[in-house]
Order: structure tokens, then sequence, then C-alpha cells
């Protein structure tokens, strides 16, 4: 019997199916802020159980040490994705673990956290002023992802675009979502 080895990145797309689904088509779904604390940890480690591209950078556990270690140097701009009326009692299909930050913050020369990059890829030059948003722990894990099922992404990414795009959304220059593995359907 072959083992596969828990640290392998799956293979580029097209090689995994989504799940089917039901004929029926779902509710639409919406996209709304929420503090990372008011989000439980079952239902976050739940979510990330469901897409084959989440890794231990996706678990709550390690959200929770990176806004603890790190949390003076971001905004929390955690997104979830339901479908129904918008109660506030419905269940989340997805997880979208956000943060907002100023390119150089007050602290980055104190805790060195400003982004940079290690290879010489031409990269979209943007204002040292500008706000970004990026997946969130994205300077410190190696991988990030939307935490759902992937055969749910073509709605949760119009929920999330139609979010970004509202006022609600708040106000930024850039989105950056440098952490997506290779097959990650999270990046189509």
């Amino acid at each position: 019997m072959t083992v596969p080895a828990l640290d392998a990145d799956p293979a580029c797309p097209g090689s995994v199916k989504p799940r089917s689904r039901p004929v029926s088509e779902p509710a639409p779904a919406y996209a709304e802020a929420r503090a990372f604390d008011s989000v439980p940890q079952a239902t976050w480690d739940r979510l990330a159980a469901r897409n084959p591209w989440s890794t231990p950078f996706s678990a709550w556990a390690f959200h929770r040490a990176w806004w603890d270690a790190y949390g003076d140097n971001a905004h929390d701009q955690t997104l979830v994705v339901c479908r129904g009326d918008g109660s506030t009692d419905v269940e989340p299909v997805a997880i979208v673990p956000l943060m907002h930050r100023h390119e150089v913050e007050p602290t980055d020369a104190v805790t060195h956290t400003t982004m940079r990059h290690g290879s010489d890829l031409r990269l979209t030059p943007v204002a040292p002023t500008a706000t970004a948003i990026l997946f969130g722990a994205s300077y410190h894990a190696d991988y990030a992802t939307i935490l759902a099922d992937p055969a749910d992404l073509p709605s949760i990414s119009r929920a999330v675009a139609a979010y970004v795009a509202s006022p609600a959304g708040g106000d930024w220059d850039v989105v950056d979502l440098r952490r997506l593995r290779c097959a990650d359907p999270t990046g189509a």
C-alpha cells in the first residue's frame, strides 16, 4: 500500500473534479464582515476541511496565534459567505480569511513586516500609503485559500467580489492574494 505524502501539492488544474451538486440551485450567496473572534473554531475548521487545498496554515488555531502575535500590524477583514435571508443565525458556507493593512505601517521599522518579494519578478507598483486586502496571516504562512467546498467557489467568488466592490467593503487600493497554491481553484 502506498501512502501519499501529506505535504504534496495536489495536481495542477483539472485533476480534481468538484463534488456533484444537487439539480436545484441553492439560494444566492452573500458576504459579510465578521470579526475573526466571532467565528467559532468548529465552524472555521469544518469549512477548512472541505477544501483539499487547505493546509495547517488554514486552521483556526494558526490564525488565532497569528492575530495574537501580529494583529497590531493588520486590520481584521474576515468575511463569511452565507446563503439565505441574511439573518444572524445562518451558518456560513465559506470563510474568507482576509485582513487589510497599509503598505507601510507605522510599526514596520520596528517589526520589519513590510511587504517584500524575494525574486526579480516585476511587480505592480503600489504607493506606500496604499491600503491592501490580503489573505489573513499571509506574511507568516506558506499557503492561504478560501475555506469552503470547491464546488461552491463560483457563487462564493461572486459574493466576495460584490462585497469588496460595495461601500461596506471599505476603502482599499489593491487586493493581494499572493499565497494561493498552483492548483487551487480559488485563483481561477
